[in-house]
């Protein structure tokens, strides 16, 4: 009595194995895609946005967008100029690699995040881009610092991130930092 045994068919059938059409669907968003990132060096500098749920434009997050920044700066990542904006924030950073670049925003988002105690409140992934000519640069922080005066002022705190944002200006200009057109 020589019985051959009976193979299993794992990609058929209604159980068991892996079968066509199972697993987590993909959620396919405007976001950004989980793909490499470009290299990063200590020379080139970075736009970042990151996108919330919820309004944030306001002293209790202006206060913890800088605490989260002061946190950053610890895993070795430079701030250079910030915006709160009514539901993101825009930042140009330096970061000497991809691994600092990664440990600070990490620390940042999370910061973040975690302050709000709203439960999940970021949308997605951070936007990055990769400033690579002097041209690009001054625009993005132009970006950046006028973002909020061609978007109009929304809330009690505008006018405190203005302030904020003009003393910034003030001493990049007495350190002669402020680029001519």
């Amino acid at each position: 009595m020589n019985k051959k045994q009976l193979s299993l068919n794992l990609y058929q059938g209604k159980s068991g194995g892996r079968r066509p059409g199972s697993g987590r669907k993909r959620i396919h968003s405007k976001g950004v895609a989980h793909r490499i990132r470009e290299k990063v060096t200590n020379r080139t500098p970075l736009h970042i946005n990151f996108k919330y749920r919820t309004f944030i434009k306001n002293k209790y997050c202006l206060k913890l967008l800088k605490r989260a920044i002061i946190n950053a700066r610890a895993h070795g990542l430079r701030i250079i100029h910030f915006s709160l904006q009514s539901n993101h924030v825009h930042l140009i950073i330096e970061a000497e690699n991809n691994d600092t670049l990664t440990k600070g925003m990490r620390s940042l988002t999370i910061t973040f995040a975690k302050g709000l105690n709203k439960g999940k409140v970021q949308i997605e992934r951070y936007h990055l881009h990769v400033l690579k000519t002097i041209k690009e640069t001054k625009h993005a922080v132009q970006y950046v610092l006028f973002n909020q005066q061609k978007h109009g002022a929304a809330g009690a705190a505008s006018d405190d991130c203005k302030d904020l944002q003009s003393r910034s200006r003030m001493r990049r200009e007495e350190k002669g930092h402020i680029f001519e057109d």
